[in-house]
């Protein structure tokens, strides 16, 4: 008599591709989570490096006492990421800062740098600036 090798069957072999992929689905479910954590983060730091980097380039300018007539530069946004400024100005009688440009200039702005992507939530970044 003959020995037949015994291989697999066609059921163990499904049985088998089974757990395997449920394994395997189960394991990319637990990454799901750390790749958006990724690219959270990824935005965040490329959104701080870019308000940084527009703070920088004010506060390294020439003071202003009017940025809508002489702005301030700015710098190229990259990815879909747009950078706006906002300046308000100290108003010594009202001790508060305004967002209208003063008749009178007390040499003191607050300058606000958003930067906004789409589907994230912008990053603020707010310094001073003032007549030297």
């Amino acid at each position: 008599m003959k020995k037949r090798s015994r291989g697999y069957t066609f059921v163990e072999a499904l049985v088998t591709l089974g757990i395997v992929g449920s394994a395997f689905m189960i394991l990319m479910s637990v990454f799901s989570p750390s790749s958006q954590g990724v690219a959270f983060v990824q935005h965040r730091s490329t959104a701080e490096g870019l308000a940084i980097t527009q703070m920088e380039a004010i506060k390294g300018a020439a003071y202003s006492a009017n940025p809508t007539v002489v702005p301030y530069p700015g710098v190229a946004s990259t990815d879909d990421y747009v950078i706006q400024v906002e300046v308000r100005y100290w108003d010594v009688y009202g001790g508060a800062f305004v967002q209208q440009v003063p008749e009178e200039d007390f040499g003191l702005q607050l300058i606000t740098v958003q930067v906004t992507r789409p589907d994230q939530d912008p990053f603020k970044l707010q310094g001073y600036k003032g007549a030297r």
